[in-house]
């Protein structure tokens, strides 16, 4: 089936390759059970046939025999319920490979550019969101107060020294404490909207991180489905291609059988020896390694834009 979708189409087939791996991994783990079943299926067998096989005379015989065909009928019915699932996911691997099959996914050039498009705006976002975090991470880091105050003081200190040593200084005292009260107040009030604003920024922050953490998921989703898109696109063209290839070997190859043939018939006249411009055996087609940057050069007219 064609797809209408690609990206729809593609995240359908993830869902089924991973449906298909969970079901791959239970299977091996029921195989596993499975073969322990059955050896516990067949040593009750072969006990309950060795019990049969005993005289009668033993006493206990006949409640060993009851206990090991209890022991066979549950082996039995686990040993049938452990092979209907393995059939059961067999089966449903196999439906889910044959969905995957029939899916052909050829995206245009448009879903692949919208998808990178998609892309990069994520990204911008995911950026403008870090940028944010950095100037509050900076509003933090500046904040500080110079402090008018504690020089103040240092003049105050120095002031009772000299009071100390027969010096009057009781009026730059009574001066100078009223500007340490009037520092001091002024400080007080800075620090108070200092100490908002570091709240503020650090709220903010945490704000968005969590945004950043989002905008994280959002960006590897986009980038999956750019790099699901791209890589069903260029698997298309690659098929295409090939097409165009094979198509291009057989025109040359019945180019090259008429040549021989034609070089054939010129000999035949006995007047050349030959054509004498026949294709060298050497000369061949060989496959070469490009990187990226060549390879983008080569398809610049079929590569979706970035």
């Amino acid at each position: 089936m064609k797809n209408t979708n690609a990206l729809s189409a593609l995240h359908k087939r993830e869902e089924l390759q991973a449906a298909i791996r969970r079901n791959e991994a239970t299977l091996e783990r029921l195989d596993r059970e499975n073969s322990v079943t059955r050896r516990q299926f067949l040593e009750s067998k072969s006990n309950l046939d060795g019990l049969r096989r005993q005289s009668e005379m033993y006493t206990d015989r006949n409640r060993r025999i009851e206990s090991e065909e209890q022991s066979l009928k549950q082996a039995k019915l686990k040993l049938d319920e452990q092979s209907a699932e393995i059939d059961r996911l067999r089966t449903e691997i196999e439906r889910h490979q044959a969905e995957i099959e029939a899916m052909v996914i050829t995206p245009s050039p448009n879903e692949v550019s919208t998808a990178q498009a998609a892309l990069k705006a994520e990204l911008d976002r995911q950026a403008s969101i870090e940028a944010l975090i950095d100037e509050n991470q900076k509003v933090i880091n500046n904040a500080k107060i110079d402090s008018q105050a504690e020089e103040l003081r240092k003049r105050r200190n120095l002031l009772l020294a000299e009071a100390a040593t027969g010096k009057d200084t009781s009026a730059e005292l009574a001066g100078i404490d009223a500007e340490i009260a009037a520092a001091e107040k002024m400080e007080a009030e800075a620090t108070a909207k200092i100490s908002q604003t570091v709240s503020n920024a650090k709220a903010t922050i945490e704000g968005l991180g969590e945004m950043l953490n989002q905008a994280r998921a959002s960006v590897e989703a986009k980038r999956t489905d750019a790099n699901l898109l791209m890589d069903a696109y260029l698997l298309a063209m690659a098929e295409q291609e090939l097409g165009n290839y094979s198509e291009l070997v057989d025109k040359a190859q019945i180019s090259l059988n008429r040549l021989a043939a034609i070089d054939c018939m010129i000999k035949t006249t006995g007047i050349s020896p030959g054509f004498g411009k026949m294709p060298e055996p050497t000369k061949t087609l060989y496959v070469y390694s490009v990187s990226p940057d060549e390879a983008l050069n080569i398809l610049v007219d079929d590569y979706p834009a970035q």
